[in-house]
């Protein structure tokens, strides 16, 4: 936990370029397949620490949307987070860099649902991560949903207590089928 902890707080003060390389991969992949595929959506997924990847990629593949031109393919892509950290880099002083890739995401056409839990105490439980990083919604924002896992409604009362005893095994339950 500690690790993670730390390579967030280095990640927040300075960016990371070997990542900001992979996402411009990611998104050049994407972008192209896209633009070739007639797929009726594309699911971004992050968890954890992969809620603040998915917006770096997505600020990416936005980036390359409008150096080019395209419209047309966008409202195919959605972002699902589980358990998000990102107010945990975007309130950083230092991290100017990713508020505005926060921000661009926030502006671009491109639904969001994002699920947390009380019980996770690992994540920024029911915290919309614009408002936390002081990013205002536009008006013509699209749906940006926020829901709550309900772990407690899955799993009987005993073994419900014994989830919950381990912090990282709850944090993990998103990706777990129950």
């Amino acid at each position: 936990m500690i690790c993670g902890f730390a390579f967030m707080l280095r990640w927040g003060r300075h960016g990371d370029a070997s990542l900001d390389h992979r996402f411009d991969e990611l998104a050049s992949y994407v972008h192209q397949n896209l633009a070739s595929n007639d797929a009726d959506e594309v699911l971004i997924i992050g968890h954890c620490a992969g809620t603040v990847a998915a917006i770096c990629f997505l600020d990416r593949l936005q980036q390359l949307r409008q150096q080019v031109g395209d419209t047309v393919f966008f409202p195919r892509v959605k972002l699902l987070t589980l358990g998000h950290v990102i107010p945990m880099i975007g309130m950083m002083r230092q991290a100017d860099w990713f508020r505005m890739r926060l921000k661009t995401v926030a502006q671009a056409d491109i639904p969001w649902l994002d699920y947390t839990s009380p019980a996770d105490p690992l994540c920024c439980v029911l915290v919309d991560p614009l408002q936390a990083c002081g990013i205002s919604r536009p008006p013509h924002a699209p749906d940006y949903r926020v829901r709550s896992s309900r772990f407690d409604k899955m799993f009987d009362e005993p073994s419900y207590a014994e989830l919950r005893r381990d912090p990282f095994r709850i944090h993990f339950q998103y990706l777990r089928s129950t």
